[in-house]
């Protein structure tokens, strides 16, 4: 899936970083893509993109190293069946990978398993609006990942929502807000400071 609108113009992660850089060839999509068909899909460091082939290009690419990078398969039956647990978070803002990427995903692994009620004894997906790729842009992002999944592997704690927070340039507090497990997303109760958790809710529509 393509990009989404809102994050075009984020602070140093936006597109004039991923999609068309400062001038023409230095994106990090461009630096990318034409990284990955030289030197892993054709193996041809001669290789010029004028002579690339979209259709026969990318069917060679999934053929020759999709099955060692691609991770689309939804089928997380062995993964779920071990007892395992497993946190997705993915910024609204990302401008190098689509964060539909990753609705698209859970949507497929609970068509798989049947329900998301059994998906979300396994798996919880997180997204954050605003954030960048990985980190960073205008919402809140930062959060401690790592204790998460500790308390829901050690003690059954599953996280509804997360507690996002948006630090400011010498580090003080700019904004916390709740991050949902999706489908649910924050709902502003129209009334309380939209930069404190307490004036949103999780709600799946």
């Amino acid at each position: 899936p393509g990009l989404v609108p809102g994050g075009e113009n984020g602070p140093g992660g936006g597109w004039g970083t991923w999609v068309t850089g400062s001038e023409p060839f230095t994106s990090l999509h461009w630096r990318a893509a034409e990284g990955f068909f030289k030197y892993m899909v054709l193996e041809d460091p001669d290789w010029n993109f004028r002579t690339f082939d979209f259709d026969d290009a990318l069917d060679f690419a999934l053929d020759k190293v999709g099955g060692e990078l691609d991770s689309v398969n939804p089928d997380l039956d062995r993964f779920r069946d071990t007892g395992s647990k497993l946190i997705v978070y993915h910024g609204w803002s990302d401008a190098q990978i689509s964060p539909l990427n990753a609705t698209q995903y859970y949507e497929r692994v609970v068509e798989s398993v049947g329900s998301a009620e059994e998906v979300h004894d396994s798996y919880r997906l997180f997204m954050a609006p605003g954030m960048g790729h990985c980190g960073g842009g205008e919402g809140p992002s930062v959060f401690d990942k790592m204790a998460l999944i500790e308390a829901w592997v050690e003690e059954g704690r599953a996280p509804d929502h997360v507690l996002a927070t948006k630090f400011g340039p010498e580090g003080e507090v700019e904004m916390r807000r709740p991050l949902c497990a999706y489908p649910a997303r924050a709902v502003y109760d129209g009334n309380g400071d939209p930069k404190r958790e307490e004036s949103f809710s999780c709600a799946t529509r």
